[in-house]
């Protein structure tokens, strides 16, 4: 039996939404900062595209999603096409983001942290 850590499995049974809180959390936070059309949003370990989906339904700012799993940003790719939409994705780490400063209004990252290496 092959090896999979957590990430392939919430993308091998498309598991959305595991953050703690969920996507009442997510609902809450992005109701207080109204992303706007003027908006850009980065959406950083993006993982099924759920979140993404979720805000590009609902809030008519510009999307950027980054995940640094392939199998993640293949799931999500094939929700955005269901759905008739076009976000943009991006495989990267989070703590290397291949993005000038300042590129965005908000940055959402929900479970991202635990995630990653220790840097301090």
């Amino acid at each position: 039996m092959e090896k999979q850590n957590y990430l392939d499995l919430l993308a091998q049974y498309n598991i959305d939404n595991a953050h703690p809180g969920g996507l009442a959390l997510t609902r809450s936070l992005l109701a207080r900062e109204k992303p706007t059309s003027d908006k850009t949003l980065l959406d950083v370990g993006c993982g099924t595209g759920q979140t993404s989906l979720f805000i590009a339904k609902h809030y008519p700012c510009q999307i950027v999603a980054v995940d640094l799993s392939r199998t993640m940003l293949d799931k999500a790719e094939h929700k955005f096409r269901k759905s008739g939409l076009t976000i943009p994705l991006i495989k990267a780490n989070a703590m290397s983001l291949p993005f000038r400063r300042d590129s965005f209004d908000i940055v959402l990252a929900e479970s991202v942290t635990i995630f990653t290496e220790n840097i301090g």
